[in-house]
């Protein structure tokens, strides 16, 4: 990388979603939805809504 990331892991997160919002961030078994676990991919936009309102 060519710039220096920000260190928190909630700035590092917010970085991404700005510099890449719809790119894929993760991926999980989400077993709330599904018993057997349904695959679910979250965006970096989609992760750091989630972390923030979390937070």
């Amino acid at each position: 990388m060519s710039h220096p990331i920000p260190g928190t892991l909630t700035a590092c997160l917010r970085h991404w979603a700005a510099a890449t919002p719809d790119a894929p961030a993760l991926t999980f078994a989400d077993f709330a939805t599904d018993p057997a676990g349904r695959r679910r991919t979250l965006s970096w936009r989609q992760l750091a809504e989630r972390v923030d309102a979390a937070a």
